[in-house]
């Protein structure tokens, strides 16, 4: 009993995560825009955001219908490769302009970069992706 209470505590993500070199090669098949969680493992409103905003029904639908969803530790040292060069994932993020957790960098097929700092709630996350995906 102990132990099937434990199991049904855990909840699975309704976003389908992907690599971050997965998305990069998707992206450039099918012109979508790459959304990157970038996250801590200290920080509280991450959490927060992966286990509500990222769990709303109708917002994971639409980041998986529109977007190719990344979720990026910002302390890790492991090398992703960003147009064709290994870089440590922290690089990454500091070189994007990373400042504060959470942050979403949005990027598309070509490398542009947009970002959206701070925590989100669903209403706030899903009316700036919409506004980011029409202004394309």
């Amino acid at each position: 009993m102990i132990i099937f209470k434990a199991w049904a505590t855990i909840k699975e993500d309704k976003i389908h995560w992907l690599a971050f070199d997965e998305a990069v090669t998707e992206a450039q098949k099918t012109e979508r825009m790459i959304l990157i969680d970038v996250y801590t493992e200290w920080c509280g409103w991450c959490k927060h955001m992966g286990n509500k905003t990222y769990q709303d029904d109708h917002l994971a639908s639409y980041v998986n219908s529109h977007f190719l969803p990344v979720k990026l530790n910002a302390e890790t040292r492991k090398k992703i490769l960003f147009k064709g060069e290994p870089i440590p994932t922290k690089e990454f993020v500091r070189q994007q302009g990373v400042k504060v957790y959470p942050s979403i960098i949005i990027m598309d097929d070509k490398g542009s970069i947009r970002l959206l700092e701070g925590y989100h709630n669903e209403k706030e996350l899903m009316s700036a992706l919409k506004a980011l995906e029409e202004s394309r």
